[in-house]
């Protein structure tokens, strides 16, 4: 957030407050700024968490078979949701034709899957792929 004290401002005995994630603007008694900063300061973490939470749900893609992962890694990126046996060199293939890797393996687990998207084997974990760029 940006603070401005103009003279305009001193004679008003007021201070003006612009947030700097969407630029609004807000005059408030200068006895009340340090209140009004913290009310800014929470509402623009809130604002910020949940642009980046969206933007995160929104670059996440379930995949089911290979193929479909191998294609919506090459089209779209981002993080891709699938079944995986959790072998080393499961993971070493897949790293290899590629260049997706594991990122997180979700601490709540994960009841309903079905085999590993690559080896076909039964699957230990549904994760999380990426490609580091």
């Amino acid at each position: 957030m940006r603070i401005e004290i103009g003279p305009k401002d001193i004679q008003k005995r007021q201070v003006v407050i612009v947030r700097r994630d969407n630029f609004e603007k807000t005059f408030t008694k200068d006895k009340d700024t340090v209140k009004e900063i913290v009310k800014f300061l929470d509402e623009i973490q809130k604002t910020l968490f949940n642009k980046a939470k969206k933007f995160l749900n929104e670059h996440i893609t379930t995949v089911k078979t290979f193929d479909e992962f191998k294609k919506t890694l090459e089209k779209k990126g981002g993080f891709l949701r699938a079944c995986h046996c959790l072998e080393k060199g499961c993971e070493e293939k897949i790293k290899t034709e590629t260049g997706a890797t594991i990122r997180m393996i979700p601490l709540k687990k994960e009841n309903s899957f079905s085999n590993c998207i690559h080896c076909g084997k039964k699957a230990k974990e549904v994760v999380y792929f990426a490609k580091a760029y």
